[in-house]
């Protein structure tokens, strides 16, 4: 039952994995106000002051995980937000509220220090990653499936959040090629879309520009998405029990 309860459930929702995939006792302070459309929180707006920035709140897992360490640091003239992670998982994310089929387009970058091989969405037991960037939609709960309402209903017990509907998740993955959508192993309602694999631009910043409408009806069977509702990023490294390193920039969404 804890292990249904874990990271990977955590992924789900707020992000942490309630984007992401939640933990048996993890905690989750009081949401921020929603961001508005096209300036998801920007990290290149805080201080470098080694705390994390203003709009975003950390969740961490259940008592005992090691968190993953998130910083506002210097990167040339801009802010960005620094995660190291050393066998451990934890996320920020920001609340938000926007209408994809009027905003569909998603804009971030981020840089990776190392991209084990052995890490990969596509594996339950190596479901790690350098860099993910978790986007959670609203949508009509009656619909989801037994199993689905039981996984979160468990995930909103422990951690008085319920996931989003349906949550994409973008993501570096060590072996899993690029343009690969994986489904989660425990729910269908959590999509891996690869936008980067292996060594090649490890140290390089990669710039993305998504239509998260195509995305998300490629990646769940061509329905519309609902409202975006929660926007987080996650580097996770516990289940390989590596050491990851990596930076993001900022992420918007807009016409």
């Amino acid at each position: 039952m804890l292990r249904m309860i874990d990271r990977r459930s955590w992924m789900l929702g707020s992000l942490g994995g309630a984007m992401g995939a939640l933990s048996g006792c993890m905690t989750a302070p009081v949401a921020p106000v929603a961001q508005t459309a096209a300036s998801v929180a920007a990290f290149s707006a805080s201080p470098p002051d080694g705390r994390v920035p203003a709009g975003w709140t950390e969740l961490s897992l259940r008592p005992g995980k090691t968190p993953t360490r998130y910083t506002a640091v210097r990167d040339g003239r801009r802010t960005v937000l620094h995660a190291r992670a050393s066998q451990g998982a934890s996320a920020p994310q920001a609340s938000v509220d926007v209408d994809p089929t009027r905003q569909p387009r998603l804009r971030w970058s981020w840089r990776v220090a190392q991209a084990p091989a052995l890490a990969s969405v596509s594996h339950a037991d190596d479901d790690d990653a350098p860099v993910r960037l978790l986007i959670g939609f609203d949508g009509d709960h009656a619909r989801l499936s037994v199993r689905d309402r039981l996984l979160f209903q468990q995930a909103e017990l422990f951690t008085g959040h319920r996931p989003p509907f349906a949550t994409l998740a973008y993501v570096w993955c060590g072996r899993t090629p690029p343009r690969t959508v994986v489904s989660n192993h425990r729910t269908g309602r959590l999509r891996y879309k690869v936008v980067e694999s292996g060594m090649a631009s490890v140290g390089q910043w990669q710039h993305y520009e998504r239509d998260l409408v195509a995305d998300y009806q490629l990646a769940f069977g061509g329905e519309l998405p609902g409202r975006v509702i929660s926007v987080g990023v996650l580097t996770d490294s516990d289940a390989t029990g590596s050491d990851f390193e990596a930076w993001y920039g900022d992420i918007s969404i807009g016409a």
